[in-house]
């Protein structure tokens, strides 16, 4: 396994974007400390720093925010509208409103497999749009299309032809010369 679970932690919620899950606090952890040996394993066996010190809980929400893990887009994209969904994204129920990407779609990449999915809002989803609702009202910031907020009529999960499968690593262009191809692997 990429990303082993070590014994007795836990990989919940933590942070102000709520890195969770183990795989992200292993991915995490190689940018973090990434001049130590085993880097990954930083977080996976202290997990509880993404909580207890300050610069460990901002850079990884800053890490989260930014990344793309294929085939999603990072949330900057989506929020910057510099992600333009797929033909294969809108089949998925991944698309724009008004000429935005919504809300709903930055929950699909932080929590789409227990928000989004269902076919209709489940609790949790109606939670966080009520949040971000009172949020923009707070701040005196336009609301969105009430549509776009929603994710329960998306897939849970990207597709494979998302236009958020990034290529993020090189490769020899093995078909001659000494040329790099992009790769997404």
């Amino acid at each position: 396994m990429n990303w082993p679970p070590q014994s007795g932690e836990q990989y919940y919620g933590r942070g102000p974007i709520q890195l969770s899950w183990n795989y992200n606090y292993g991915s995490f952890s190689n940018i973090l400390v990434e001049s130590e040996y085993n880097s990954k394993m930083y977080l996976l066996k202290n997990p509880e720093l993404v909580v207890e010190d300050g610069y460990v809980a901002f850079s990884s929400a800053l890490w989260f925010y930014m990344t793309p893990q294929s085939p999603k887009p990072s949330m900057h994209d989506v929020a910057t509208c510099y992600f333009e969904p797929s033909n294969g994204d809108k089949t998925a129920g991944i698309k724009k409103y008004n000429g935005f990407n919504g809300f709903g779609i930055t929950t699909n990449i932080i929590n789409g497999g227990y928000e989004c999915g269902t076919g209709a809002e489940n609790s949790s989803s109606k939670k966080r749009i009520s949040y971000y609702k009172a949020w923009l009202e707070e701040f005196g910031l336009p609301t969105e299309n009430e549509t776009g907020m929603k994710c329960g009529g998306m897939w849970n999960a990207f597709p494979s032809n998302s236009a958020g499968k990034a290529f993020g690593y090189w490769d020899r262009d093995w078909s001659g010369g000494k040329k790099c191809k992009a790769v997404n692997w």
